[in-house]
């Protein structure tokens, strides 16, 4: 869910650029309860063609979740994802080998008990406070 928010986040950057508006990003602005981000607008802005571009292709964007087969992508592509995950303030680490994925599904799977447990600890919180 974080991930769509994220995408929908910078959906609304790009539109809002497009349109001659600087938007302006606050993460968890409320703390980590609290909302994930707040835009604001920070002033006008000329938006550029690449901006003009990227809004022109927000209704045909799509989401592939299938296998990625990196074999027939450019060489220099993830040096370019990183450099803009940089860019957004953010860190990509690419998951390339098959250690890389056994570690990440172990952390994937980690993450998931812990929320299940976390779950259930609140529903028992929920009841005993309601009861």
């Amino acid at each position: 869910m974080t991930i769509s928010i994220g995408a929908a986040v910078q959906l609304a950057c790009i539109a809002a650029r497009a349109h001659g508006f600087s938007p302006e990003v606050t993460l968890l602005p409320d703390g980590a309860a609290g909302c994930l981000a707040r835009l604001t607008e920070a002033g006008p802005s000329l938006a550029t063609e690449h901006e003009l571009a990227m809004l022109a292709a927000i209704p045909i964007r799509r989401t592939d979740r299938g296998p990625l087969d990196a074999a027939g992508l450019d060489q220099g592509l993830p040096f370019c994802l990183q450099t803009a995950a940089s860019s957004a303030d953010a860190e990509l680490r690419l998951v390339s080998t098959a250690r890389d994925r056994r570690t990440l599904a172990a952390v994937v799977e980690r993450a998931g008990r812990q929320r299940t447990q976390r779950d259930k600890v609140h529903e028992g919180l929920a009841a005993w406070v309601r009861g």
